[in-house]
């Protein structure tokens, strides 16, 4: 009778042993999951990046070849850097080297970009320096235009 208990109490241990490794395997296999994922996004932002080189690549190659300034040779694209120096997207730094005499020349260009974000500002967004007012403030300087508008118009009747 002692060994039939002792028995079944191993079999519960075994029971919750196993309930614990499925619980940890489980959560192995949805970091593993989660770490494909991740990758899979990292894989199409590098293919996108790529694609856009070689698009950017084969619009300048279709241009005049510029020319190296030391020793007159064409100079072909060796490296594209995005750069956000300006408000606008789409600048890049662009990196030639000459075939001749392996010069190095950096041009700041521009190719456009589309963007999926709303061009119109939102109230009370910042334009350069030019704070745009709210609804409520923009309200109340129209009515203290307007009763401006009225003070000079009697006046001028006086």
């Amino acid at each position: 009778m002692v060994k039939s208990e002792t028995y079944r109490q191993y079999a519960q241990e075994c029971v919750e042993l196993a309930n614990n490794i499925r619980s940890c395997l489980l959560r192995m296999a949805q970091a593993w999951h989660k770490l494909a994922q991740e990758q899979e996004r990292a894989d199409a932002l590098l293919a996108e990046k790529e694609k856009c080189i070689r698009e950017t690549r084969s619009r300048i190659s279709n241009r005049v070849p510029m020319r190296c300034i030391a020793c007159g040779a064409d100079m072909h694209l060796a490296k594209i850097i995005r750069t956000n120096i300006m408000r606008a997207p789409g600048y890049e730094h662009r990196f030639f080297t000459c075939l001749a005499c392996s010069a190095v020349e950096q041009r700041l260009g521009f190719t456009p970009q589309l963007s999926n974000a709303d061009p119109r500002p939102r109230s009370g967004a910042l334009i350069g320096q030019v704070q745009v007012p709210s609804r409520d403030k923009l309200a109340a300087l129209r009515a203290w235009g307007r009763a401006m508008a009225r003070l000079r118009g009697r006046h001028a009747q006086w």
